[in-house]
């Protein structure tokens, strides 16, 4: 009888180590699988930050271009503005000495006027 116990329960120590050696397989074969969906999940979030971060580097590069432009546009706006806003001052300039002229012909016709009636009266 103690043959037959010891028998048993050596048959059931070596049953339990082999249901415990195919646990521990499939444990480490279902993790395995596991590591292997994270790290790809993880490297898809990687590569599209990596994708997203070269979009902003040439959208940067892009507006750092255009920004340039601008600013030089605006330099050639500010200068053009600057010589007509001076061409309307020279404009009124010329105006101004174009009535102070008027004024002095007639000035001076008025006078040749007044010189001319004594030698018509006489």
């Amino acid at each position: 009888m103690s043959a037959k116990l010891i028998k048993d329960h050596t048959h059931r120590q070596n049953q339990l180590r082999r249901d415990n050696d195919k646990r521990r397989k499939e444990t480490v074969q279902a993790l395995g699988n596991y590591t292997d969906a994270l790290a790809e999940t993880l490297n898809a979030g990687v590569g599209q930050v990596f994708a997203n971060e070269r979009e902003l580097r040439q959208q940067a590069s892009k507006l750092d271009r255009q920004t340039a432009r601008t600013m030089e546009l605006t330099k050639q706006w500010l200068a053009l503005s600057g010589k007509i806003n001076g061409a309307i001052k020279e404009l009124g300039m010329v105006t101004h000495f174009c009535k102070v002229i008027e004024g002095d012909a007639r000035e001076l016709a008025e006078t040749l006027r007044v010189a001319n009636e004594p030698a018509n009266e006489t």
